[in-house]
C-alpha cells in the first residue's frame, strides 16, 4: 500500500481512553456471550503455529498469564499470581517462593548473562540468579513501580512504567535511573525494542520514541501508537489498539501499513517474533506472518474458537501462547 493511501490512527482520537483499555485488557472475554467459566490457559505449538495443544498443567487456571519467557532452557510465566516457571519443556509448572498470598502481579520480563527479571504491577523490579528458584528485589532508584515492560540491549536494562516512563540500568540491575529526556512528562510506556543497539520505545497515546546508538535523547519518530512492539531481523512490528498492525524496514523512518489477513480494525494484545515468524495475539485468535508483516494467516488450530491472544514466548523448536477462553 503506498504511503499517501495509509490511513494511520492519531495519537489525539485513536487511543482509547485507559481505563477503557485496561477494562478490555484484563477483562476481554466480558464483550462476549459467556456460556462458560472465563479461564486463562497456554497453549504449544511445535509446528509453527498451525496446530496447538494445551500446556499448562500446573498453572492456576483463573490468573491471566500476563508474560511468558524463556532463558537458560528455563521458561516462565508471569501471571496474577505470581511466577511460575517449568524446566522439563512445559509439560508442567510449578509456582515459585515468590508466591502465594499476596504475590505480586507479573507484567514483564528479560533476561542477561545469567539472571532473568520480573517486572511487577506494584513491587518494581524482582531479579533471579538462580533459574527462578528464588527472586529478589532490584529496586534501587526505581522504587516500586508498576513496570510495565522490560528489554535488555547489550550490557543495557531498560524498565518502561506506568507513569514515570523509561528507567536504565547499566548495572544489571543493581541499580536504576531516569532516562526519559525527549519523552513527555507522565508517559506510560508499554512496549520496548531493539534493533542492534537503536531502542524503541512505545508510549500509550503519545507514540514512538527512538533513542540511537550513544544517544542520550529520545526523538519522536512516525505516525504510529504502538501498544505493542516486536522486531524481526531488521524489521520492526507495531500493534496498535484499537486496531492494525504496522510495519517499518528502515528504523521507523517510513511506515506501512499490514493488513492483509488481519480482520479490520482488530486490537493487537501481543506481538512476538523469531528468526522466522511473528505472531499476534488480536481479539479474536492468532494470527501468523511468515514474511515480516506483509500478510497474515490464522493460526488457531486446536485453540479455542476466537480466543485472545495476550502472551507470547517464541523458541526455536516451539511457541507458547496464553489466551483467554470461555471454554
Amino acid at each position: 500500500m503506498s504511503r499517501d493511501r495509509m490511513k494511520f490512527p492519531q495519537a489525539e482520537s485513536s487511543a482509547l481512553p485507559l481505563f477503557i483499555l485496561w477494562i478490555l485488557l484484563a477483562a476481554h472475554p466480558m464483550i462476549h456471550a459467556n456460556n462458560g467459566r472465563t479461564t486463562r490457559r497456554v497453549f504449544k505449538s511445535t509446528d509453527q503455529g498451525r496446530s496447538w495443544s494445551s500446556s499448562d498443567s500446573g498453572l492456576p487456571g483463573d490468573s491471566r498469564i500476563n508474560a511468558l519467557h524463556a532463558a537458560n532452557e528455563v521458561l516462565y510465566a508471569g501471571t496474577d499470581d505470581g511466577v511460575f516457571v517449568s524446566k522439563n519443556a512445559e509439560a508442567s509448572w510449578k509456582g515459585t517462593p515468590s508466591n502465594g498470598k499476596g504475590a505480586p502481579r507479573i507484567l514483564s520480563f528479560a533476561s542477561l548473562a545469567n539472571a532473568v527479571y520480573a517486572g511487577t504491577e506494584h513491587s518494581g523490579m524482582l531479579t533471579s540468579a538462580d533459574n527462578g528458584e528464588s527472586w529478589t528485589p532490584s529496586n534501587q532508584g526505581l522504587g516500586l513501580r508498576k513496570v510495565r515492560c522490560l528489554r535488555a540491549v547489550g550490557e543495557t536494562l531498560f524498565a518502561g512504567t506506568d507513569a514515570d516512563g523509561v528507567f536504565r540500568s547499566d548495572d544489571r540491575g543493581r541499580g536504576w535511573i531516569r532516562f526519559n529526556e525527549g519523552i513527555p512528562d507522565g508517559s506510560q510506556v508499554f512496549a520496548i525494542t531493539s534493533v542492534d543497539e537503536t531502542v524503541f520505545a512505545g508510549l500509550y497515546s503519545n507514540g514512538l520514541y527512538r533513542l540511537e546508538a550513544g544517544s542520550k535523547v529520545w526523538k519522536k519518530i512516525g505516525p504510529v501508537v504502538p501498544l505493542v512492539l516486536t522486531v524481526i531481523r531488521q524489521t520492526i512490528v507495531v500493534g496498535h489498539n484499537p486496531g492494525g498492525i504496522f510495519f517499518s524496514a528502515d528504523l521507523g523512518n517510513t511506515w506501512q501499513e499490514s493488513s492483509i489477513g488481519l480482520p479490520p480494525e482488530a486490537p493487537i494484545w501481543d506481538l512476538a517474533s523469531n528468526s522466522r515468524q511473528i505472531f499476534a495475539g488480536a481479539a479474536d485468535g492468532i494470527f501468523c506472518s511468515n514474511d515480516e508483516a506483509r500478510s497474515w494467516k490464522r493460526a488457531d488450530g486446536g485453540l479455542p474458537p476466537k480466543c485472545p491472544g495476550v502472551s507470547f514466548v517464541l523458541t526455536e523448536e516451539f511457541i507458547l501462547a496464553g489466551i483467554i477462553s470461555d471454554e
